[in-house]
């Protein structure tokens, strides 16, 4: 892999958080499901007062604390720069849903052709965020922590994680709102194609 200098690394961050933002937004406004990790603040977002980027800054503030307890020991820089990157991203949420909100498709293949873009711009991001390597957003933090505490692998808590947190999104929309909003065929679908994307995008 290149080495970029600390400037330059700083610089894919920023847009490689912007980059997953966005295509957050695209995932969400296409209304077939938005992501495994944004269920919750965007049901959340829907049932109380507060933005979905507002309520995705509060939900990695609980991750960073779940973080910090699970690991046992003072505060590190590696915490500070998560809560740094879980600010940026979540304001880059907000910003992608307010400059896509005239983007409404009305028939299937659109909403199918905008979720496809959205896990294109997603999996651009998360790559730029590997090729930075500077932090990790507070989900990731999290996983990570919790593999290390357990000893159980990163992937299979990781899939773990994802489960707890969609059946999560599930509950609020259901007892909530009455009706799935959040998790749809769109949730599965960016789940199965973000990871080969990433791998194509790497190559490339």
């Amino acid at each position: 892999m290149k080495i970029y200098s600390f400037k330059a690394r700083c610089s894919i961050l920023c847009l490689a958080l912007a980059l997953m933002s966005f295509g957050i937004a695209l995932i969400t406004q296409a209304g077939l499901g938005t992501s495994q990790i944004s269920g919750v603040p965007y049901v959340l977002s829907l049932l109380l007062p507060g933005t979905f980027g507002e309520w995705t800054w509060l939900i990695n503030v609980l991750f960073v604390a779940a973080e910090w307890l699970i690991m046992k020991r003072p505060w590190y820089p590696e915490l500070f720069s998560q809560l740094l990157v879980a600010a940026v991203f979540s304001f880059f949420i907000d910003l992608g849903m307010y400059l896509i909100r005239g983007i409404q498709p009305q028939c299937y293949s659109s909403r199918a052709a905008l979720l496809f873009f959205g896990c294109f711009l997603l999996s651009l991001g998360i790559d730029g965020e590997l090729r930075a390597s500077l932090s990790m957003t507070p989900g990731e933090g999290l996983v990570q922590a919790i593999s290390m505490y357990t000893g159980i692998l990163f992937d299979r808590v990781k899939i773990s994680f994802d489960c707890c947190l969609v059946l999560a999104a599930l509950s609020l929309s259901w007892f909530g709102l009455g009706r799935l909003e959040v998790i749809r065929e769109g949730t599965l679908a960016a789940a199965l194609i973000t990871g080969p994307m990433i791998r194509v995008i790497h190559k490339i």
